[in-house]
């Protein structure tokens, strides 16, 4: 069975459409996971402050 032009024209624009959906969904939940991280950096920061003043407290001692 072969395709005509037009059925070919038709099949090629939705494929392509439907990748283009596919990357920009791609996209946002790659901005949205960088968001999140920064969210997430943001909460722990205090903690993250600590341990590092522990570490070098450490190193000193160590020295």
């Amino acid at each position: 069975m072969r395709l005509c032009e037009k059925h070919l024209e038709v099949i090629t624009k939705t494929v392509l459409e439907i990748h283009k959906q596919e990357i920009e969904k791609q996209e946002k939940q790659k901005h949205d996971r960088r968001l999140r991280n920064a969210e997430l950096l943001l909460q722990n920061y205090r903690s993250f402050v600590a341990n590092t003043a522990d570490i070098k407290s450490d190193i000193i001692d160590l020295e």
